[in-house]
């Protein structure tokens, strides 16, 4: 049985996510960490990474699954991604390591907007 959850996509809050708040797939923003160069010319693209969420609720072996197209963005993706924090999964009551994927959107005009972090 699968589960659906609505997910908004925005800037990642210095609070700990939820699995409800950061859905399987959903899109990230890593508009922090857009290399300037690519930011000033304009070049964007979506990285898809996968990785496990510990039972502390931090990432660990994260890996891209598909290239954004310019291995500078998925190196900050991966980068970005090392600073997710989430509620961890529970089997029993108990927290355990959960594998996630999610991706980051490198969209240049949304991110010239975002606040700086």
């Amino acid at each position: 049985m699968s589960k659906l959850f609505l997910v908004l996509a925005a800037a990642i809050a210095a609070t700990p996510a939820t699995a409800a708040d950061y859905a399987d797939g959903a899109q990230q923003s890593c508009a922090q960490y857009y290399p300037p160069a690519l930011l000033r010319n304009g070049v964007g693209g979506v990285t898809s990474v996968r990785f496990f969420v510990t039972k502390e609720g931090r990432t660990k072996k994260i890996q891209i699954t598909e290239s954004s197209g310019n291995t500078d963005l998925d190196a900050q993706a991966a980068v970005c991604a090392a600073h997710w924090k989430y509620d961890p999964m529970t089997k029993d009551g108990a927290a355990t390591d959960s594998l996630w994927q999610a991706k980051v959107v490198w969209d240049p005009k949304a991110a010239a907007a975002a606040p700086a972090h």
